[in-house]
């Protein structure tokens, strides 16, 4: 998945001089996405219930600061419903 960053950072390049560290953010979170449900996948293959989160379903709460958001909390509530029935949640979000 770290071509798909690499190339995710490169297209920003070609489309804006000076992208901001929000849109920054939103953009490379996909990538993110994308291996928690790959990753959720794979587990699931395996015989385990999964279920992929972004890091905002997962309750991660941070400052407003993009691209260095310090993480203020986690209210892992849906990480513990999903628990409770048996599932596993997979969360992949360096953003927060």
């Amino acid at each position: 998945m770290a071509d798909t960053t690499d190339d995710l950072i490169d297209l920003a390049g070609k489309i804006a001089k000076n992208p901001t560290d929000r849109e920054m953010d939103l953009l490379l979170a996909s990538g993110e996405q994308i291996s928690s449900s790959l990753l959720a996948m794979a587990v699931r293959e395996r015989g385990v219930e999964s279920v992929a989160l972004t890091g905002f379903q997962a309750g991660f709460v941070t400052d407003k600061v993009h691209a260095k958001p310090a993480s203020r909390r986690l209210m892992a509530n849906a990480s513990r419903r999903l628990s409770r029935k048996g599932r596993l949640s997979s969360w992949l979000d360096s953003r927060g």
